[in-house]
């Protein structure tokens, strides 16, 4: 059974002639509050646990905010009188059962429509990229190109924010994070691990489709960050340049993983003579700098200088650089 809890208030998002929506915290829990019809001399409010990946859907607007209070999972319901509220401290009542219609939002409301500034949040990414496009498409093909162009702007940028003397320590134990806590067994780990690059990234570094034009020819206006996109064009750039070599030494690798039995095999069971961990590396080491890798010593510090889960990772990365460059060596990607 859920109990009360108690909230702390953060921030008013919307206020009109009086506070209409809310973010509320208890403990590290995000809470969104909405105002709702009140009876005489009091102010009522219904409110919703929501997720930080919720919360960061929302804010990029993925979601609208009847989703937050009707569909997300792992949402805990309460409502409380905004007038009992003393020193920004509110305690909430559990919500019994689903919120009927009568207490939703309307459909269609984004953080768009917010009337005040949240000093809480850090800013949208601000600098654009544009991407020609021409020739044929379908939503697959779409679909594909834009995921593998991601992976391949969110490991540069991963790598890069690691480096930074600047970047907040929470983002780099996070980076940290998602090439350290992987099996790199195969299959979904690799998709795993990309996913969790892009899941905790601040909003100036996340990629963001922000107009999409199919006419052929046609573009793709993309917000993030100035220096992964210059990153991400050189990477492809130096690819489809040396791509004959590198798949030399793509296949060499892997096929040495092969034959020692390691491509299934999880990171964190590497056992192997030292032998074996040098031809790895130097392998690894050469497939990066042909693909324009030049920063391997961050990488292997982030894999905990774990000589296969180096191998794994670049390969990876490798499979998916050469899938975004397809489409520019057809001719239908270019960039502006």
């Amino acid at each position: 059974m859920t109990n009360r809890r108690t909230a702390v208030y953060i921030s008013t998002l919307v206020y009109m002639n009086e506070p209409q929506l809310l973010l509320l915290r208890a403990g590290k829990t995000n809470v969104v509050a909405l105002a709702i019809p009140s009876p005489p001399q009091s102010a009522m409010f219904v409110a919703t646990t929501v997720t930080q990946k919720k919360r960061q859907d929302y804010l990029d607007e993925q979601v609208d905010l009847r989703f937050l209070f009707e569909y997300a999972s792992k949402r805990t319901g309460y409502g409380f009188n905004l007038l009992k509220m003393k020193n920004k401290k509110i305690v909430m009542e559990p919500w019994d059962g689903p919120f009927s219609e009568d207490v939703l939002p309307g459909p269609r409301f984004f953080a768009s429509n917010h009337t005040e500034e949240d000093e809480n949040e850090t800013e949208n990414a601000e600098d654009k990229e544009k991407i020609l496009v021409d020739g044929e498409w379908d939503m697959p093909d779409f679909g594909t190109f834009y995921s593998r162009y991601a992976d391949v702007y969110y490991f540069a940028s991963s790598v890069s924010e690691y480096e930074d003397d600047e970047t907040p320590k929470d983002l780099k134990v996070s980076i940290e994070s998602a090439y350290r806590e992987k099996a790199f067994r195969g299959g979904f780990s690799y998709v795993h691990f990309y996913n969790s690059l892009a899941a905790n990234r601040g909003r100036r570094q996340r990629l963001g489709i922000d107009e999409m034009q199919y006419a052929s020819p046609g573009f793709i206006n993309i917000s993030g960050e100035r220096d992964a996109f210059v990153e991400v064009r050189k990477l492809i750039t130096d690819f489809l340049k040396n791509r004959k070599s590198a798949k030399e030494k793509y296949d060499g690798l892997y096929k040495f993983l092969s034959d020692a039995d390691l491509l299934m095999l999880s990171g964190d069971d590497y056992k192997r003579p030292k032998s074996v961990s040098d031809i790895i590396l130097r392998s690894t080491s050469s497939l990066s700098e042909e693909i324009g890798i030049m920063n391997t010593e961050a990488i292997l510090k982030l894999v905990n200088d774990n000589p296969l889960v180096f191998a794994k990772v670049i390969l990876s990365f490798y499979r998916r650089l050469e899938e975004a460059a397809k489409y520019v060596a057809q001719g239908r990607v270019n960039f502006s």
